[in-house]
């Protein structure tokens, strides 16, 4: 059971990491992945893979763009953008992502709205003690 449970969630966050392990894109159960604030300037290819990811938190880690496979991932739900400023725009492919839920973006940086996320909530930033869903 121990590792159904490690292959299903991971967290690398908070650490000096540039890139991911050979033989990544293989963790096809993983659900929930957290890159935070790591150094990775680029998202690698390889996490296209996931398919099954629920939960992706690349918050803080200074993205410049976001690749337009990120509408591969078909099963995301929530997905954690804060912390990376120069983020200016979200590929007209997140707008695939039916099951998305919860976007996390720099609220100042990403222009809004982006096509076929309608339905799709955004975390206030400006007043996070408020806590409330817009």
């Amino acid at each position: 059971m121990r590792q159904s449970l490690l292959s299903r969630k991971l967290r690398l966050g908070d650490n000096h990491l540039t890139g991911l392990p050979p033989g990544f894109g293989r963790l096809t159960r993983l659900q929930t992945l957290s890159l935070s604030g790591t150094q990775l300037a680029v998202l690698p290819r390889e996490l296209q893979r996931l398919t099954s990811l629920n939960d992706l938190n690349l918050s803080g880690i200074e993205l410049v763009a976001l690749p337009a496979w990120i509408g591969r991932l078909i099963s995301l739900q929530t997905l954690d953008l804060s912390g990376n400023g120069q983020l200016t725009a979200l590929p007209a492919e997140i707008g695939r992502l039916a099951g998305l839920q919860v976007l996390f973006p720099q609220w100042r940086s990403i222009g809004w709205p982006v096509a076929g996320m309608d339905g799709v909530l955004l975390w206030r930033q400006m007043n996070p003690a408020a806590r409330r869903l817009t």
